[in-house]
């Protein structure tokens, strides 16, 4: 993921806005156990003359639902697994990209937050009880949720 994360900064003409969204994407599919987020899931938008952005994302899909021992389908810093996903690693992409790890923890940590202040309403709505459950239960055993749960 780190590679499409560096086409981002090589390639978009606000690159750092659109690393930033990358790395939600990362953290959302780590979150809802998204392994189908494959090279063709990532791509450019040219919106006017001259301006290259990042895609909206799409095919998001909570793969683990179907198949639950699925990992991420782009290797993030050496990891396929949801659970070791961690802030570190995080830090280490945005030391890589040239931006401020400081700044990329916050804002993940942030997208963390609001899943996990929002998501337990939703989810038995959304899923039906069985697999609110299972979503809801699968969180604990992520690094991210881990540590920002403290």
């Amino acid at each position: 993921t780190e590679t499409v994360l560096n086409m981002i900064r090589r390639f978009s003409t606000d690159w750092r806005a659109d690393a930033l969204q990358g790395m939600r994407r990362v953290v959302a599919d780590v979150l809802i156990g998204n392994g189908d987020n494959h090279l063709k899931n990532w791509s450019f938008i040219f919106p006017q003359p001259g301006e290259i952005r990042l895609s909206p994302a799409y095919d998001i899909v909570p793969t683990v639902f179907y198949q639950p021992r699925d990992t991420l389908a782009l290797r993030f810093v050496g990891t396929h697994a949801f659970a070791t996903v961690n802030f570190h690693r995080i830090r280490r992409v945005a030391s890589y990209l040239g931006l401020d790890p400081d700044w990329i923890e916050a804002e993940m940590r942030g997208v963390v937050r609001l899943a996990l202040d929002r998501w337990p309403e939703e989810a038995t709505t959304l899923l039906g009880d069985k697999r609110a459950k299972a979503f809801l239960a699968r969180l604990d055993t992520l690094a991210l949720v881990q540590e920002v749960r403290g």
